[in-house]
């Protein structure tokens, strides 16, 4: 069965100026764990980073600095790891195994 039969389809992004807190709200009204950073380029939309949850809660809330002085891209992992939709879950898994990643984006 590929990937594409189970993945979320509905990408939240931000751009890397913005707040985190903006990012951390978008991600609740979505109930999402993660949002897409974007950045535009030649009227296109290219992805450039990914912040999760986790990284809020690690980069943010545990040494207790302020969401809206820290933007985005203060804090986002720039290295993005993504399959085709036509990958079968078994090697997607083993993909994010090797890559040490939580989630992948197709």
């Amino acid at each position: 069965m590929p990937i594409s039969e189970i993945c979320n389809r509905e990408v939240i992004i931000v751009q890397p100026k913005d707040a985190t807190i903006v990012a951390a709200k978008l991600m609740r009204q979505h109930h999402v764990g993660d949002v897409l950073v974007v950045e535009a380029r030649g009227g296109l939309r290219i992805p450039v980073g990914i912040v999760t949850d986790r990284d809020l809660v690690v980069e943010i809330i545990a040494p207790e600095l302020d969401p809206a002085a820290i933007t985005v891209g203060d804090i986002m992992a720039p290295d993005l790891v993504t399959v085709k939709e036509n990958t079968g879950i078994y090697e997607a898994i083993e993909y994010m195994r090797a890559k040490g990643v939580r989630r992948l984006r197709s």
